[in-house]
């Protein structure tokens, strides 16, 4: 009965999210942050992340990051080519590792600066038309738990949910933009 209960508040809360996602594209920062923190509350575990790619795809950048040591994180620049979240990136595929630390393509680097330690996570594709645009990554499930099958289930669906709000509220932006452009030459004149 607590395994159910606990499934039916996942799939609650994913509706949550889906509502929130129709609705609101001004603060897309916020969108972002609420949705890593609704992840984390579906996989109950420490700290999550979202990456996208600099515009050479040669480094991906935290765009958000959020757990104990979110904010030192966020100035590191993570290796696309030698990295968990590269490689999630590169293949657009998403994975558990229970091990992180016994993982080769484990990027060191952020956890010798922010002396976080990453047990175990949990990496999948930000996917826009069936491209990884970025990838969001979990850490740590509480209670020294391992991440399931059922997580990357429920997890795969809130990143459904992301990409189409992130393509959405890319186009949201373009349009705010041009609509700048044309107010301005209407206002001040086309020279």
């Amino acid at each position: 009965m607590a395994c159910e209960t606990f499934e039916i508040d996942r799939l609650k809360t994913l509706i949550e999210i889906n509502s929130l996602i129709n609705s609101n594209y001004s603060d897309f920062d916020a969108l972002l942050v609420y949705i890593l923190k609704s992840a984390m509350r579906l996989v109950e575990c420490e700290s999550s992340s979202l990456f996208l790619p600099n515009q050479g795809n040669t480094v991906l950048n935290f765009r958000i990051a959020l757990g104990p040591a979110g904010v030192q994180a966020m100035t590191i620049p993570v290796d696309i080519n030698n990295s968990i979240a590269g490689w999630v990136f590169r293949n657009n595929k998403s994975l558990i590792i229970d091990d992180v630390q016994q993982d080769q393509r484990f990027f060191v680097a952020v956890q010798d600066r922010t002396g976080y330690k990453t047990e175990n996570m949990i990496s999948i594709p930000l996917r826009v038309k069936n491209s990884c645009v970025g990838v969001i990554q979990l850490l740590n499930k509480i209670n020294g738990q391992k991440f399931t099958e059922s997580d990357l289930g429920i997890l795969e669906l809130l990143g459904a949910q992301a990409g189409m709000a992130y393509e959405v509220a890319g186009q949201f932006k373009t349009v705010q933009d041009e609509n700048s452009i044309l107010r301005s030459r209407m206002q001040y004149g086309d020279e």
